[in-house]
């Protein structure tokens, strides 16, 4: 008996975390200033999360007015989360492309899903709208998957620095959702405590991961550059493979050395050439075989070899006159393309490792 008591006690302080966590979050994410659209619709999933919770609690705490059907009704009820949840998930991938037409197309069949149960209190309609439920799910999370590959494919297209809008984390989170989801359809079929304790306690650490991330994101702008018919005729690549801004091009990096601008972004460079970033990406897919942000830090990380051979600087200052901005993209950058640390490159080649 008293295992029994414990067991419950640790489910009812599992669900009070999973009830504070969206309420925690979509505080922090309301607080942020220079709010995106990402943030907004960060703090729009995390209100449908904490209205819901609300929601629970009263039918769970305050009155039943589910009755028998309470677990079928809040099984249905909790898969609105889903089109809330793949929303932000489109948003952080689609910078600017979420709205609320697009939140009410998805949402409704959920929201209609429950209206039917609810007026037949079938069977047939719970156990349907929970597999399509689920499979909504996995589609949207392979979606994203497939989505942050073209994401962080335009990001090195288009800037010579990632830290702070790549969306490496956001794997993690979808392998970590995708678990989530497959708990909790164990919790909805299998009635016991310790798959409602795991639920949880998973759920509610993702969450917060979640909303912690989205807080620190920043927003790029990476989107392609529209350009009418004129300008696309004068794009097209001539058939000896010559483009006009090529030797201007060269003249920047080799004389001017302008990957030395920690800023540096395609936009930029393609205003200097005269020409359009979308004009200056083809020729660097094309004729150079690379992406903006491999060329740059490949030249950036030339630079800093040359440095670490023949200066004592320290690392930090090696990536700052290197046009990186920061340690930590500069060592990223070096390992990336050099296979070694700068500091073990540096004993390598006979000068001194400091920090």
């Amino acid at each position: 008996m008293t295992t029994i008591a414990s067991v419950e006690s640790i489910k009812d302080f599992a669900a009070g975390i999973n009830f504070c966590i969206p309420l925690v979050s979509m505080t922090l994410l309301a607080a942020r200033r220079n709010k995106a659209v990402l943030h907004r619709a960060g703090v729009v999933f995390f209100a449908h999360l904490s209205i819901m919770n609300v929601l629970l609690f009263i039918q769970y705490f305050v009155i039943d007015v589910l009755g028998p059907h309470e677990t079928e009704t809040v099984n249905i009820y909790q898969t609105t989360v889903f089109p809330f949840g793949a929303l932000l998930m489109y948003e952080l991938t689609h910078p600017g492309h979420s709205g609320i037409r697009l939140l009410a197309v998805n949402a409704a069949p959920f929201f209609a899903l429950i209206a039917a149960y609810v007026l037949t209190w079938s069977h047939a309609v719970y156990v349907t709208g929970m597999v399509l439920a689920a499979a909504y799910g996995v589609a949207a999370l392979i979606y994203t998957v497939l989505a942050v590959r073209r994401y962080d494919r335009m990001l090195r297209e288009s800037l010579s620095d990632t830290e702070g809008v790549d969306l490496r984390w956001l794997r993690g989170i979808v392998c970590c959702c995708l678990g989530i989801l497959m708990t909790w359809v164990m919790a909805s079929v299998i009635d016991s405590p310790i798959v409602d304790i795991v639920y949880n306690v998973a759920i509610s650490a993702v969450f917060f991961a979640l909303a912690f991330c989205v807080y620190r994101q920043e927003v790029a702008d990476v989107e392609p550059e529209t350009t009418n018919n004129k300008e696309t005729t004068d794009m097209r690549e001539k058939n000896d493979g010559v483009y006009s801004f090529e030797s201007d091009f060269k003249r920047l990096f080799d004389k001017e050395r302008l990957y030395l601008e920690k800023d540096l972004n395609i936009s930029v460079l393609s205003k200097r050439l005269g020409t359009n970033r979308t004009y200056l990406s083809r020729y660097l897919n094309n004729k150079l075989e690379t992406t903006f942000y491999d060329y740059v830090n490949r030249r950036r990380t030339e630079h800093a070899k040359k440095l670490l051979r023949e200066t004592e600087n320290k690392l930090d200052v090696i990536a700052s006159m290197s046009g990186f901005n920061s340690l930590i993209t500069f060592r990223r950058a070096f390992f990336t393309y050099e296979g070694v640390t700068p500091g073990d490159y540096r004993l390598a080649h006979g000068s001194k490792k400091l920090f």
